[in-house]
């Protein structure tokens, strides 16, 4: 079971940190817009087709400069993202000008010679106007260099901007490092994040042996030689050196869980032929000019080396981004907090007078349903919160449906289904049913697909059947089906669906799924979010303790005693819980706070999972570790951990409800419900059915 046995990681690559940006690519400073690795999409043809539509939309939009001096665009970064922009702003019209602290294509430049670069997702078709197609780095960067003289692109290369600031006027302002500024109606950040390698902060690794690129292979040959990292930039580095050299490989990782599958094959094929030797579970403690001292779990070891190359990663140049006003997304400022205290405060005023403020409002004012003059007044006045609770699930749904969805590139088959059928049990089941005097059905309709323990209303059917003997037909129904579901049917749909329940048919769920849909990418992730999980088999232990409290009540307790402790219960559990920490807590912990914490029926589900489930959501190799999936999943799951090993996950090993949000979100389209073919085909490979 997840959380229970998972070991403590070193470091947790789970946990991921973005800028905040709306679904237009523009950050929280107006004006400023993000484009290619700072948006969280790396994948070359993901960046050109991005930035290509961003100005596209700006020009159409775009306000008039107040004089000759202001640009209509300044592009920060002359990488894909922002040498396309440049293009389209080019041939658009736009007095725009791109500035890049370095070379065109310096990442690109940076990659080892004779680098391999591929234009995927090779379903997505190029959008603009700068050249891609499978080939060299040498290749490409010919291409567009040759590109930049054709259409005589306005850049300005060794700019390297220091400063970008938005004027109370509404002009953007970017500043060099030569002390020129630029002013502006718009600006593009597409600087990337390369440029920016993460340090060991670790004595020496400013030597002049330590490296964090590799540009020829073939400039090294016998010697001894160290490489620190876990991914694919080092996995590939220790490839291109192991067969001419003495290499050593070491990383913070318990193992090769990151490289791409194909990577990890290669490694292991090396390391059996003792070309390679392995430190994993490892850190550096301090380098020499002749050696490095390891932190093993077997104690220190100095290993002698020439050259070291650090390959762990890149990480956000935060200290320019903050200058420049730039906010990380679900970070806690003061603000933040006290919007979260009132919001909180008035979810809580608001639930509370769900609960008993209307019957003493009315009371206070001797008002009475029945009395009420007009029918629709009556109706409203009765059903009030599903009225409401429902008009949002429909409202936020069509929203959902209508166009393109917030932050995604496209509105999946899956997720418009889904959306449908949260739309569907929630309208008739969950509102309307109850609302029809039928027979056999009456209020109790949305015991229908309510679930035991979500609902501790089957114990009492169960009781008053059994117990008392002398049950209206009604009940004896009630009592046989919710014990059917909950105990036979339920079981068999999660072999076949896994937590689906969650995600397609709980009115808990359709509210996450459309009202809460803006606030998924908050979700808590990480090693303690996971181990925080666990609370919920305790509520779930409290649900069975009440159930069996209400089937034996009659022989133990007085019936006074149930209803209050009946009262209390669904009083703290699902009011309480469900109502303010489940929706309260939408725009701050995103929507899944009940369902990954508190919800017994989950706990019940991923019990069930655990024993026996065919769901899976599984991957094939072209996982490029960009984050997207676990950004956005709502349940806090390291998608991309399973992706990078191409390991299948289900809710055997996580809590998944099958949203398939990770699924629409990946560029690559690398994940997908059941298993994949291992033979490739011309748009990649392709599931099973």
């Amino acid at each position: 079971m997840w959380g229970f046995f998972e070991k403590k990681p070193i470091f947790d690559p789970s946990v991921l940190t973005y800028l905040v940006m709306d679904e237009n690519l523009q950050t929280n400073v107006k004006g400023i817009y993000l484009a290619g690795d700072l948006s969280g999409y790396p994948l070359i043809k993901t960046a050109i087709n991005q930035a290509h539509d961003l100005v596209e939309r700006l020009s159409s939009d775009m306000p008039k400069a107040p004089n000759p001096d202001v640009h209509d665009l300044v592009i920060i970064g002359a990488g894909a993202a922002g040498l396309e922009a440049a293009m389209t702003a080019h041939k658009k019209g736009l007095r725009y000008v791109l500035l890049e602290a370095e070379r065109p294509g310096n990442t690109i430049f940076n990659f080892p010679l004779g680098k391999m670069l591929f234009a995927e997702p090779l379903d997505e078709p190029l959008k603009g106007h700068l050249w891609l197609k499978e080939c060299s780095r040498e290749e490409i960067l010919k291409r567009w260099n040759k590109q930049i003289e054709e259409i005589k692109l306005n850049i300005k290369t060794a700019k390297k901007v220091t400063a970008i600031t938005r004027t109370t006027e509404g002009i953007i302002e970017t500043a060099t490092a030569d002390g020129e500024i630029f002013r502006s109606m718009r600006a593009i950040l597409s600087i990337g994040k390369q440029g920016n390698p993460r340090k060991l902060k670790a004595p020496g690794e400013e030597m002049d042996k330590v490296s964090g690129k590799l540009y020829d292979p073939a400039g090294y040959e016998g010697k001894k030689i160290l490489i620190i990292g876990g991914g694919d930039a080092a996995a590939e580095t220790t490839l291109a050196l192991c067969d001419n050299n003495e290499v050593t490989h070491a990383m913070i990782e318990p193992g090769l869980i990151r490289p791409k599958a194909r990577n990890v094959a290669k490694l292991q094929a090396k390391e059996k032929d003792g070309k390679i030797k392995f430190f994993f579970n490892t850190t550096v403690k301090e380098i020499h000019q002749d050696s490095v001292v390891l932190n093993t779990k077997q104690g220190e070891k100095a290993v002698e080396n020439e050259f070291v190359f650090v390959n762990i990663g890149a990480e956000m140049p935060w200290g320019f981004l903050k200058k420049a006003g730039l906010k990380i997304a679900n970070e806690w400022t003061a603000r933040r907090r006290a919007f979260f205290i009132a919001f909180l405060l008035f979810i809580t005023a608001f639930f509370l007078f769900k609960a008993f403020g209307k019957k003493a409002l009315y009371d206070f004012y001797g008002i009475s349903l029945t009395d009420i003059s007009y029918p629709l007044l009556g109706f409203i006045a009765k059903w009030w919160y599903g009225i409401l609770y429902t008009g949002a699930v429909l409202c936020f749904g069509g929203y959902i449906l209508s166009g393109p969805r917030r932050r995604h590139f496209r509105l999946h088959n899956y997720v418009r289904w889904r959306t449908v059928s949260c739309m569907f049990f929630q309208t008739v089941f969950l509102f309307a049913l109850p609302l029809i005097p039928a027979k056999y059905l009456g209020s109790k309709a949305a015991t229908l697909i309510t679930v035991w323990p979500l609902t501790l209303m089957p114990a009492g059917f169960v009781n008053r059947a059994a117990v008392m003997g002398n049950a209206q037909p009604e009940i004896v129904f009630y009592a046989i089906f919710t014990v059917v579901l909950a105990f036979m049917i339920t079981p068999v749909f999660v072999y076949f669906h896994g937590k689906r329940y969650c995600s397609w048919v709980c009115g808990c769920g359709a509210l996450a799924e459309t009202l809460g849909e803006p606030f998924r990418h908050l979700s808590p992730k990480g090693y303690l979010n996971r181990r925080r999980e666990r609370v919920i088999y305790i509520l779930l232990a409290a649900s069975v303790v009440m159930t069996a409290i209400l089937v034996l009540r009659e022989l133990t307790f007085s019936d006074t005693s149930i209803k209050a402790i009946s009262f209390w219960y669904n009083l703290v559990v699902y009011l309480i819980f469900s109502g303010i920490i489940g929706l309260g807590l939408y725009p701050f912990y995103g929507n899944r706070m009940w369902c990954r914490y508190l919800c017994p029926l989950a706990a019940y589900l991923n019990l069930l999972g655990a024993v026996w489930s065919r769901y899976k959501i599984s991957s094939n190799d072209r996982c490029i570790d960009c984050g997207q999936c676990n950004r956005y999943c709502e349940m806090g799951i390291d998608v991309k951990g399973f992706a990078l090993q191409r390991k299948s996950f289900s809710v055997r090993n996580t809590p998944c409800i099958g949203c398939g949000e990770c699924i629409a979100v990946c560029p690559m389209n690398v994940l997908g419900f059941g298993e994949w073919d291992t033979k490739e085909t011309k748009t990649g490979y392709r599931q099973k059915r």
